[in-house]
């Protein structure tokens, strides 16, 4: 167990992190053992809310970036939202950002986290995850003027961003946010 340790938590670009709940799965798999006898630290905690990534309340987090993750390899875990099990947290494939940037103060500062609900509506004043063409990450609020055009603001003292719907790759709504 504790050579199964080493080799799941490499040296990564700012200090040691531990593997993702994929990951755990698959050596599971492959070694052909329960999961929790992998023993990892972070396995213990991989209940909750996954938070895959930071996103930016500015200028935008590049797709290169050593701040983005894939789905279920988070940078940590949040706590499920008021009334959740983890199975309807699961289910309804939710999932969590971190801020990092101050431009949207004071309803976001660096270090909130961000609860994303997949599939809900989306209408003028919400606040939004974005991904645009060039594969970079905003949270903005949203304004909605036609149907083809989205303008998107910050609430501090970020640039505002109008695109084409055409341009825009993932839209999701800000469902819950943890200051």
């Amino acid at each position: 167990v504790t050579i199964v340790r080493q080799l799941l938590i490499p040296k990564g670009r700012k200090g040691h992190r531990a593997p993702g709940i994929k990951t755990l799965r698959k050596l599971s798999m492959i070694l052909d053992i329960p999961i929790e006898d992998l023993d990892s630290p972070h396995h213990a905690k991989a209940r909750g809310i996954p938070v895959i990534a930071y996103i930016s309340a500015g200028g935008g987090i590049i797709p290169e970036s050593p701040d983005q993750y894939p789905v279920g390899e988070g940078i940590e875990y949040m706590e499920l939202p008021p009334g959740y099990t983890q199975e309807r947290a699961d289910k309804e494939g939710i999932y969590g950002l971190k801020v990092k940037g101050d431009s949207m103060l004071p309803l976001l500062r660096d270090g909130s986290r961000l609860y994303i609900k997949p599939g809900n509506d989306i209408r003028r004043g919400d606040y939004v995850i974005f991904r645009d063409e060039s594969g970079t990450a905003y949270v903005k609020e949203i304004e909605l003027p036609d149907a083809d055009t989205i303008i998107f603001r910050s609430v501090g003292v970020g640039p505002t961003l109008i695109r084409k719907r055409e341009e825009i790759t993932r839209l999701e709504k800000v469902w819950l946010i943890e200051r």
